[in-house]
């Protein structure tokens, strides 16, 4: 409710905004409306005026004044006009004044008054009404004629007319002539035509009927040429090349027959270099040619002359072409250019000769070589006359570890057996190598020690020796290791019996001294080559162990023993080396109830002998032997360790 209050009270003030705009507009019109009415009066009061003057005026004047009654009679005749308008409109007045009305009528007014003084210029009033119109007036002149238009389509063709008269008979014509075959009647001449110039050749022939005339080249039809024209038996053949050059054949043909007729044309070029001789590197004592070839016709003369000297006449010939030099000599190095000409022009290009020392070794390694086993050789090579120097080796690669100095010569690092072989050493220029070889031998070590003594810094693995060198024994491999006995370099040879093997009264369940038998066997050697091995090693050794349960009789007893290298029966155990039937133990006084070892026939339980086997005369095992295992409970474990031999005798 409160709300529809204000929006009444807001509506009341607009309404009285309005109104009051509107009073203000009113009373500005009729204050407008006053001051027009006042100048409407003014007017007509100056018009009286006026017209009083005139008549005035009119009667003490006579044809002067003439024209001021024309000009009153017309203002009359406006004045009646306008008059009839607004009786036509049947109303002078409207209940709306309009401001423009007012202003036009007022315009008009003053422009009607006539003034015997200067008086200003009136307004313009309204235009009046376009009159009827006039009748048109008489025509003008024609004007000049225009250009002609675009010619039309054509139109079609009329129908023939009647065919004339016959004509009167006309004389009697000449007797024709008889057929014949074709006939050269003026041959082609052979002419000479310089490059690029125009070859015309001419062919006049008869023949009835008339001979076609075809042109050939070389007894082959022309080819397309824009340049080749043929006309009335003539032949014209423009900007004249090389090519163009040979026989050509005019040839006349009718259905009776062929006639031809041949010449030449010669092109005369000017001489010109085909191919150009190359550059070349020899060695001193060798033959070199220079080829030098050119076109041109006449055919061009060749010939040679070298820059700043003279070509050596005693061992230089020039064969078409082609310098020929033997026996190049250090003085023959230079430029040589080849020159040829004709009557049309010449030509030349150049070549460069350059001679080399002849290549030869200065210094060349051995034929034959031996070098130890990871040992450095050197190999030098060097020859004269070379730009390089490099090496090689027959069907294999080089060593990875080798070393080419720049003077040629070749190291080879810590060698391998297998680094054996054949060498070349090959020098090289630019034109050829010569080679020279040698044949490396590597002679294999002849223990690990030996090895590690030759190179300290060789890591444990799988080494190639050869104990007794050439003649001996095939080199074989072993594991050598570089750290074990204070690291002097250790061979060592592995069997086929390392690991603890059990035995019983089930197996083998015999009780006869020496029943029980296992042979030992040596990776990848044999017994020969291991007994070479501990005639060059300063010592060997061997672990020997048994393990005994119960009673069971051993070494002490007669029952077990180990046989050597060469088959002799050992009967002491490892540790009691030179003691018979005794084990370490008892060589230390350390046995069970002060027997000599501590496997024997006094007691159960398990025990224990085991030590080194050093007689490295004897070494290796080859058989282990035991006994007395048919009793229930009696039983035991063997195990044999690898061998080892290091040091050099």
């Amino acid at each position: 409710m409160e709300r529809s209050k204000k929006c009444l009270a807001s509506n009341t003030v607009v309404f009285s905004l309005c109104f009051a705009v509107c009073f203000v507009a009113l009373i500005h019109v009729e204050i407008e409306l006053n001051a027009h009415r006042k100048m409407l009066q003014v007017l007509n009061q100056q018009r009286e005026d006026n017209i009083e003057l005139l008549n005035s005026i009119g009667e003490k004047t006579t044809d002067p004044l003439l024209h001021s009654d024309s000009d009153k009679e017309n203002l009359i005749q406006i004045r009646h006009k306008r008059h009839l308008e607004n009786i036509n409109k049947k109303t002078n007045t409207s209940t709306t004044i309009n401001r423009d009305d007012i202003k036009k009528e007022v315009q008009l007014a003053m422009s009607s008054l006539a003034c015997t003084v200067h008086c200003p210029k009136g307004i313009k009033g309204r235009r009046g009404r376009p009159g009827q119109r006039g009748s048109p007036g008489k025509h003008g002149p024609p004007g000049p004629q225009g250009p002609p238009g675009p010619k039309g389509v054509q139109g079609d063709q009329g129908p023939p007319g009647p065919k004339g008269d016959q004509g009167p008979q006309g004389p009697k014509g000449d007797p024709g002539e008889s057929i014949a075959a074709p006939s050269v009647v003026s041959p082609p001449v052979s002419i000479a035509v310089n490059q690029t110039g125009i070859a015309s050749l001419q062919c006049e022939v008869k023949g009835n009927p008339k001979p076609q005339v075809t042109w050939l080249k070389q007894n082959s039809t022309l080819r397309a040429d824009k340049r080749i024209v043929q006309s009335r038996g003539g032949l014209m053949i423009t900007d004249v090349t090389l090519q163009d050059g040979g026989m050509y054949t005019c040839e006349a043909k009718n259905i009776l027959g062929v006639m031809t007729s041949s010449a030449t044309l010669t092109v005369q070029v000017a001489a010109l270099i085909t191919q150009k001789p190359s550059s070349v590197i020899v060695e001193e004592g060798q033959n070199v040619s220079l080829l030098c070839k050119a076109t041109g016709q006449p055919t061009p003369i060749i010939s040679w002359r070298k820059a700043f000297s003279h070509v050596p006449k005693d061992r230089t010939a020039v064969v078409d072409g082609k310098l020929s030099i033997v026996s190049v000599k250090k003085e023959d190095e230079g430029t040589y250019a080849c020159s040829v000409k004709n009557l049309l022009g010449h030509d030349s290009a150049v070549a460069v000769l350059a001679v080399l020392s002849r290549l030869k070794f200065t210094i060349t390694p051995p034929l034959k070589v031996a070098a130890s086993e990871f040992s450095n050789l050197m190999l030098h090579c060097a020859a004269q006359g070379s730009i390089r120097i490099v090496w090689k080796r027959a069907s294999k690669n080089l060593p990875q570890t080798h070393v080419v100095y720049p003077n040629g010569t070749l190291l080879l690092k810590n060698m391998a057996t297998n680094d054996a072989g054949s060498y070349i050493c090959v020098a090289k220029n630019s034109q050829r190598s010569i080679e020279t070889t040698t044949v490396v031998e590597v002679m294999p070590v002849s223990s690990c020690s030996s090895i590690k003594s030759g190179s300290s810094r060789s890591p444990s693995g799988n080494y190639m020796i050869d104990p007794d060198g050439e003649g001996g024994v095939t080199p074989f491999s072993v594991y050598c290791d570089m750290s074990d006995k204070g690291g002097v370099g250790v061979t060592v040879i592995s069997h086929d019996s390392e690991s603890r093997t059990h035995v019983n009264s089930i197996s083998p369940g015999c009780g006869s001294a020496g029943c029980y038998r296992k042979d030992v066997r040596y990776t990848g050697v044999s017994t020969a080559q291991l007994a070479a091995l501990t005639r060059v090693s300063q010592n060997c050794e061997q672990f020997i162990k048994f393990e005994c349960n119960s009673y069971v009789v051993f070494i002490e007893g007669g029952s077990a023993w180990w046989v050597s290298r060469d088959g002799t029966q050992k009967s002491y155990w490892g540790g009691a080396t030179g003691h018979n039937k005794m084990c370490a133990c008892g060589v230390t006084n350390s046995c069970s109830n002060g027997q000599k070892c501590n496997c024997y026939n006094g007691g159960g339980g398990w025990r224990e002998d085991s030590g080194l086997l050093t007689d490295k005369s004897a070494l290796p095992v080859s058989q282990i032997r035991l006994g007395d295992l048919d009793d229930s409970g009696e039983e035991g474990y063997h195990t044999l360790g690898k061998l080892k031999c290091y040091g050099q005798a």
